[in-house]
């Protein structure tokens, strides 16, 4: 709980800061303070989603490649029909994965791409397999 109050503590402080037109005046010694709380904050909330996956994101990139590859062939009917495929190869609870990708936007097998696979690239930017 503690460091909750101190991660809002930090937020509002930003939010103060940088309404600040002097920032471009700021001493080199306050440019790197905020520099890292700025880091300290991307990094809880990476932390906070990374916390969320329902599965590896080594499996995760395989489900939204898998996904992909279809979609490229066929197009969206507007349901998780790759997505439920895939799973089921995988022999993988499809409820848990559906209520998060709905969660971040993805309704879908195209939504699945274009929001989930999006939001999942900033904290995975690199390839995990």
């Amino acid at each position: 709980m503690q460091d909750l109050r101190l991660f809002s503590k930090l937020q509002r402080l930003l939010l103060i800061d940088a309404r600040r037109p002097e920032d471009k005046w700021l001493a080199p010694d306050e440019k790197a303070k905020r520099q890292a709380i700025k880091q300290a904050l991307r990094q809880a909330k990476q932390e906070r989603f990374r916390a969320t996956l329902p599965l590896s994101p080594e499996l995760l990139e395989t489900m939204f490649d898998f996904v992909d590859q279809q979609l490229a062939q066929n197009e969206c009917d507007n349901t998780f029909k790759y997505l439920l495929h895939f799973l089921s190869e995988h022999q993988i609870e499809a409820n848990p994965v559906v209520h998060w990708l709905e969660n971040l936007g993805g309704y879908c097998d195209c939504e699945i791409l274009a929001n989930v696979e999006a939001r999942f690239l900033e904290d995975f930017p690199t390839p995990t397999l």
